[in-house]
């Protein structure tokens, strides 16, 4: 998962709107990343918003409480060979990318 940082903290450590790779996510909830100095630290995640990776067209059928044909959507993370979007529940699922063409390379 790649997130943004919204706020410059100590000199340093970490640039506003840089984006950051989360190595892991600490007890549910805390993300570990490496600081501009390449020092691995723990950060709260109210100072990030999730990065997209991708952005994709879906071309699959349109179906009212997932997906609609031709819409371009953020893809959050590629887990396993799925991606991960925002559908139109407002929640995140993973989908298969068969159903997806790439439109821009994000991360």
């Amino acid at each position: 998962m790649f997130v943004k940082c919204l706020t410059d903290t100590r000199p340093g450590s970490l640039t506003r709107d840089k984006i950051y790779k989360v190595i892991e996510v600490v007890d549910d909830y805390y993300y570990r990343l490496l600081d501009d100095k390449d020092v691995d630290c723990v950060f709260q995640p109210e100072i990030f918003v999730i990065a997209p990776v991708l952005k994709v067209r879906f071309l699959g059928k349109s179906t009212p409480m997932t997906l609609t044909h031709g819409r371009i959507y953020d893809v959050l993370d590629i887990e396993r060979g799925w991606y991960r979007i925002i559908d139109e529940t407002d929640e995140d699922y993973l989908y298969g990318k068969d159903c997806f063409e790439i439109i821009e390379r994000l991360g």
